[in-house]
């Protein structure tokens, strides 16, 4: 905010300042930085395959899972090198972690999506061994994967299947990961999915009539609601989805290139990068001024906050 102006008489000057709140009328005050400022757009890698979903391994580096090579890779951020963590997961989808392990859904085809078929797993993996297990099994074309803090997992299923099956979200139970709960919410054709660090809400991209971002109480998943619409679903195709500490989330649209910033507080929403290619999920570092986004063109991009 610029200086004041000083009124001639002291007694004004008083009496402006007062109301004003103000202490001295020469102090100047920084505007607060414009969120919806665009970040800086540079490029880490490209010719990665087609990456699903990023996931911070450490500050150092980055798991990706490549949909068209059925593997989870690394990527190291120092020396942009890439390494195989797995190499025989069928067709991984979503990347989430939880203590030690991480977790990579598996058989997201359009196929599975559109018969119905419950060929999906959820492989848990030690990303520093390559360990890995089918942790539960029986889903359907799982796409966006969160681990919430009791240990569960939420799959996404984005394409309703013929016959009448319908795209709802699923939960695995942590102790218990065969008692899949495929109506844990009846909202349809969800797609990105994370927790939220408080623990209180799973915040889901949806791929309908409109581009939306939801959040549902994990709790009681009844209790949801659109916190915002970013266009034409089609014209858009949200894609994964990261919340901040702070409860900002960032959203991927596959078609149009952009990375949204909402902010479920106040309702705003607005592009922070536009013009990149196939874009499919985002991750925000550690220090939180960095998102890293991947590309299905197998690009992977880093945004610098301004």
């Amino acid at each position: 905010m610029g200086n004041r102006r000083v009124g001639a008489l002291a007694v004004a000057t008083v009496l402006v300042m007062a109301l004003a709140g103000c202490s001295d009328a020469s102090d100047t005050t920084t505007p607060p930085a414009d969120p919806c400022q665009h970040w800086e757009v540079s490029t880490l890698a490209t010719g990665l395959g087609a990456i699903e979903n990023v996931l911070r391994d450490s500050d150092s580096a980055l798991l990706l899972s490549v949909a068209d090579a059925g593997e989870v890779r690394r990527f190291d951020l120092e020396s942009k090198t890439v390494n195989t963590v797995i190499d025989d997961v069928a067709s991984p989808g979503g990347l989430a972690r939880r203590g030690r392990w991480a977790y990579v859904t598996t058989g997201l085809t359009i196929d599975a999506a559109l018969q119905g078929t419950p060929t999906g797993t959820i492989v848990r993996f030690d990303p520093t061994s390559g360990r890995h297990e089918t942790w539960a099994s029986g889903l359907v074309a799982p796409n966006g994967l969160a681990i919430l803090d009791d240990g569960s997992a939420i799959a996404t299923r984005t394409l309703a299947g013929q016959g009448g099956t319908q795209s709802l979200v699923t939960r695995v139970p942590g102790d218990d990961p065969d008692a899949l709960e495929p109506r844990w919410s009846d909202l349809t054709g969800t797609n990105g999915a994370a927790a939220d660090p408080g623990g209180d809400w799973l915040y889901v991209s949806r791929v309908d009539e409109r581009a939306e971002v939801w959040r549902l109480d994990v709790d009681d998943p009844g209790k949801r609601e659109k916190v915002a619409d970013l266009g034409v679903g089609t014209a858009e195709l949200l894609d994964d989805l990261t919340v901040t500490d702070d409860g900002i989330v960032y959203v991927a649209a596959f078609v149009s290139g952009k990375v949204y910033r909402v902010d479920p507080a106040t309702g705003r929403s607005c592009a922070v990068a536009e013009g990149l290619e196939q874009v499919s999920a985002v991750e925000l570092d550690s220090g939180g001024d960095r998102l890293f986004v991947t590309s299905h063109d197998g690009t992977l991009y880093e945004l610098t906050s301004p």
